[in-house]
């Protein structure tokens, strides 16, 4: 008999951009150290891979995205209030633009504190953008493009949490390497193989988490996005037709 495994919201589902980021942009703009240092790891890549495209080299760009995220914390998230159905993630491109168009003046005076640095060493850093943001796309592409992977990334995560509390991370970490590929007709053999399971079981296992992995990435989509046409753009980006 086939083993069914189904793989389903956790208990106690991880917190969305919903949930918390206006309220950990409150905390922030009080000077809570912990709640602007999780802000700042949630979107510092993004905001370091604007500033990249807008031509500072990786040193300075580093520096001065440290130095942004202090003015802003400091400037903007004291009186900042969630309105109008925008996400934190707008708000702070708008930010980001409006900083650029004063030629970074606030960002490159103040001093980075130790929450505001970024979450990555800067080799790695630079790898990511490298490999994330092409030459030709503008601040604001860059801008979407890292975040779009850093969604995911989070995605992934939600997931392995999910695993692990329903007590099947074992199984999730065989199929894991299976959800970044194309959909292969013929890959049930090799993931039977993998899990031990029958072709049938492994097969269902997989349809199940790719669903539930679609369900996550879609509800961060829709967590840090207001506009349904940047829904659309963001589900294309990131391909959410059961390819992930």
């Amino acid at each position: 008999m086939d083993i069914r495994i189904e793989w389903r919201p956790s208990p106690k589902p991880a917190p969305t951009d919903a949930d918390t980021r206006w309220s950990l942009v409150a905390a922030a703009g009080r000077g809570a150290g912990v709640a602007l240092g999780e802000l700042c790891a949630r979107y510092w890549c993004a905001a370091y891979a604007f500033v990249r495209r807008c031509g500072f080299p990786p040193a300075v760009a580093q520096q001065t995205t440290a130095g942004f995220f202090a003015w802003l914390a400091r400037e903007e998230l004291r009186t900042v209030r969630a309105g109008n159905g925008q996400r934190f993630r707008g708000f702070l491109l708008d930010r980001l633009c409006a900083a650029r168009d004063d030629g970074w003046r606030d960002a490159r005076a103040m001093p980075a504190s130790t929450a505001t640095q970024g979450p990555l060493p800067a080799e790695i850093l630079e790898d990511r953008f490298l490999a994330e943001v092409g030459d030709g796309d503008s601040a604001e592409h860059g801008y979407a493009k890292s975040f779009s992977h850093a969604l995911v990334a989070r995605s992934f995560e939600r997931l392995w949490i999910e695993a692990q509390a329903r007590e099947r991370l074992a199984i999730y970490e065989q199929l894991e390497p299976f959800l970044r590929a194309e959909p292969d007709p013929a890959e049930a053999g090799k993931v039977a193989k993998a899990t031990g399971l029958t072709p049938a079981a492994a097969g269902f296992a997989l349809r199940s988490l790719r669903q539930r992995l679609r369900e996550i990435v879609n509800q961060e989509v829709c967590d840090t996005l207001a506009d349904p046409a940047e829904l659309d753009q963001e589900a294309r980006t990131l391909r959410l037709d059961g390819s992930r």
